[in-house]
């Protein structure tokens, strides 16, 4: 049996063996093991003493370093790693025996200077008594994750193309800045003054088992206005996407921004004559043809926010003038701020976030938000002529200019939102002024040509403005009302900026709560068809009635065509009623012809362009007259020039049709379109129907007749007697050119017997207004058609 060797004791140094010295050999060779492994492991290794100086460091931990391990003992850790409050507590824990293990991330320093990320995992080595004795630090080096993951929130956060900021990164700095003062945001009810969502936790804090956000968003709705809503409709210009899209296609690859997060149904007549257009409308009343619906970005989350009390009176006062409601204020550089019949407007030849705001009388400072909302003109004119290679070019160079000149840190954040639409957001707002002023300067600063790919291109920019207390408000709404008002400066002729009005916006978001009840509204049977008498002017006999549609709506009572027609016809709910007024209309005519045989009165009915071009208003006139029983001749169907005139030569076609089934075409509102004279003789038209414009003349010239010459009114220097004159032998010649060319006449607005004569004088045929009488129900009509019954 062999003679196992005597051991040293490690204490006394005198001889051990036995069980003893077994102990020891086991003790000696766990230490070569871990030795061992400590040395060659293929991670940063490091024992460290009580004193947070290291006692010795493998060569995984020194090259991860750029040192030796010799280089490293004694070294105190702060020499080679951040002190931080939180890790440094929990650190102390670890090291006083509270705690036996840690896992932290921190960043090491590199001899040469540069940072390295690592993955520490600190354990506690007790004694035989368990006191701690000294700590095991395990390192691992995830530099190169730590900046892979960079670079992906890096692209999370900002445009690929532009390397601006991105819709992302932009709401996130917006709702930082509603944080910052405890005011709502779209994500969860705010907690007073604690700048933090209701179930969110403040950064730095630990976020409890279950933690949530409460859903909040306000809609506030702006019907009082209703009453005054008029003018232009405030959707979107034509060509606009929803959503805040571009003006082009959405280009998946080309301008994208990546992976990211007319005529009217009917109309009222006789004085102030009002007929709904049918067309989009700009701020000064004035229209033009088509207009396209729209919503706002993030509208589903809040609606009409900021409207002020007054809204409504605000409205009606912009709609008196046919303008947009309110004061809305737009200006530009050169004519800097000029206010114009209440709207002011001018043309031009994720971190700390830190919100300002403006001293109140109350000695507070009460924070505000800023927002200009910008979006390239004629964009997409570039992208389909150049091609997207050159609009992308030009993207990345206007973002450079825009980046370059106005991006200020977190307080005034540039991003692209989407296409060639940019944001510039102020969180530390000081006024409007501000606002206004950084609009000009935006618009400015893209005045000066670029020149890309060998095309020196020219751009304009539209901006939308919005300012206001933070409080009141949420981004959702901020981002709506800039979105609402880009699109009036649009509206309003491009190359401008627009500073959102609360009355406005009430306007607008009046018409879609309209729009949106128009289809449910017919069927409930809420519409009815009034008419008002044709009147001859030789005879004084009732020739027809013009059907004229009104809304009885259950809320805000009986609304006139001017306020819901534009809507109908920009929806295309014109289509399905315009087919029931038609059919109204004739059925009522055969009522009239079952009871006044030889009367022979027909029905006018105003047909919109929408009609002829999304349905088959052929086949439809054609079944309503075969289901009424009403003839064709006693049915007369009234289209303005500007729809009739239109492209692609459809309309024309129908009305061809039409009177080939003998029904009566008359052209409504003549001399206010094209007036494209050379077009009568070809066109298949039976009437004229002279504006009311032209016969205002006339009502001036009934007043000047009164007895011994006596004007209404004074007239110096003669003005209004010359227009008058100008209008009297502007209608006898398109009487007499439509006499020659074998059509009737028919005059609106009538509202006295000395306009009726002169009218007549002039060889009108027939005419209408509130001197014969006001637009009624049926039984108006049928009472004239008695009184001229012979006895």
């Amino acid at each position: 049996m062999p003679v196992e060797p005597l051991l040293s004791c490690p204490t006394c140094a005198g001889p051990v063996g036995g069980s003893t010295a077994r102990l020891l050999a086991a003790l000696r060779a766990s230490e070569s093991r871990f030795r061992a492994a400590f040395a060659d492991a293929g991670i940063g290794m490091a024992l460290i003493d009580a004193g947070d100086r290291i006692i010795e460091a493998n060569p995984a931990f020194a090259a991860m370093l750029g040192r030796e391990p010799s280089d490293l003992a004694r070294t105190h850790i702060h020499e080679i790693i951040e002190p931080e409050d939180t890790p440094r507590r929990l650190y102390r824990d670890l090291v006083h025996g509270r705690r036996d293990r840690l896992r932290v991330e921190k960043r090491l320093k590199h001899r040469d200077g540069r940072s390295v990320w690592s993955k520490v995992t600190l354990s506690l080595i007790r004694d035989g008594a368990g006191h701690p004795l000294y700590t095991l630090a395990m390192v691992e080096d995830v530099t190169e994750q730590r900046l892979l993951g960079d670079r992906l929130a890096y692209q999370a956060l900002h445009d690929p193309l532009t390397r601006l900021p991105n819709r992302t990164l932009f709401f996130e700095r917006l709702e930082a800045a509603f944080l910052a003062v405890g005011a709502r945001t779209d994500r969860g009810r705010t907690e007073p003054g604690t700048g933090a969502a209701a179930g969110q936790v403040p950064s730095g804090s630990a976020r409890p088992e279950g933690g949530g956000t409460t859903g909040g968003g306000l809609l506030t709705t702006a019907a009082a206005a209703l009453n005054g809503m008029s003018g232009p409709p405030l959707n979107r210009v034509p060509g606009r996407a929803p959503n805040g899209a571009a003006d082009r296609p959405a280009n998946g690859t080309p301008n994208g921004t990546g992976p990211a997060t007319g005529p009217a149904t009917g109309k009222t007549a006789g004085s102030g004559t009002v007929k709904g257009t049918g067309a989009a409308g700009s701020a000064n009343g004035s229209g033009t043809p088509g207009s396209a619906n729209g919503s706002a970005n993030g509208s589903a989350g809040g609606a009409g926010q900021g409207v002020a009390n007054g809204a409504a009176n605000s409205a009606a006062n912009g709609a008196a003038t046919g303008g947009a409601p309110g004061g809305v204020q737009t200006g530009g550089v050169h004519s800097g701020g000029v206010q114009t019949g209440g709207i002011q407007t001018g043309r031009v030849s994720a971190g700390k976030v830190q919100v300002g705001g403006v001293q109140a009388a109350d000695g507070e400072r009460h924070p505000r938000i800023g927002l200009c909302y910008l979006d390239l003109d004629g964009f997409a004119v570039i992208n389909e002529t150049l091609g997207h290679h050159v609009g992308d070019q030009l993207l990345v160079a206007v973002a450079g200019r825009l980046e370059n000149g106005f991006a200020r840190g977190d307080r005034q954040l540039v991003a692209r939102l989407g296409g060639d639409e940019f944001a510039v957001l102020i969180t530390d707002s000081e006024g409007s002024e501000q606002l206004t002023s950084l609009a000009g300067r935006l618009i400015k600063a893209l005045e000066k040509p670029f020149e890309i790919g060998g095309h020196r291109l020219a751009v304009t920019a539209s901006v939308g403005v919005v300012e206001r207390p933070v409080e009141g408000t949420s981004p959702t709404d901020l981002l709506k009302d800039a979105d609402s008002t880009l699109y009036w400066s649009k509206a309003d002729g491009r190359a401008r900026w627009t500073l959102y009005d609360p009355a406005r916006g009430a306007h607008q978001l009046t018409r879609q709560l309209l729009s949106t009840a128009l289809r449910p509204a017919l069927e409930r049977g809420e519409f009815i068809v009034e008419y008002q008498p044709l009147v001859g002017l030789s005879d004084g006999l009732v020739h027809g009635a013009e059907a004229l549609v009104r809304w009885r709506h259950p809320r805000y009572g009986t609304l006139s065509p001017d306020r819901f027609i534009p809507l109908a016809e920009e929806s295309g709910a014109i289509v399905p009623l315009g087919k029931w007024v038609l059919e109204e209309s004739c059925r009522q005519a055969r009522r009239w012809l079952a009871e006044f045989p030889d009367a022979d009165t027909f029905v006018s009915v105003n047909l919109a362009a929408r009609q002829i071009w999304d349905s088959d208003v052929v086949a439809d006139v054609a079944e309503v007259l075969d289901r009424t029983g009403l003839p064709a001749g006693l049915l007369q169907l009234e289209i303005t020039e500007s729809a009739l005139l239109g492209p692609g030569g459809r309309p024309i076609q129908a009305l061809q049709a039409l009177a080939d089934m003998g029904i009566r075409i008359a052209i409504d509102d003549f001399g206010t379109g094209y007036s494209n004279l050379a077009y009568l003789s070809r066109l298949p038209v039976h009437v004229l129907k002279l504006d009311g414009t032209f016969v205002e003349a006339f009502r001036d010239a009934g007043t000047t007749g009164l007895p011994g010459g006596r004007s209404a009114s004074p007239d110096p220097d003669g003005a209004r007697a010359r227009r008058t004159e100008a209008d009297e032998q502007i209608v006898g010649a398109m009487v007499q050119l439509a006499h020659a060319l074998g059509l009737t006449v028919t005059a609106e607005g009538i509202e006295n017997a000395a306009q009726a004569e002169r009218l007549r004088l002039t060889g009108c045929d027939t005419a209408q207004g509130w001197y014969f009488a006001k637009p009624g129900d049926a039984e108006i009509v049928a009472d004239m058609l008695r009184e001229c019954l012979p006895d």
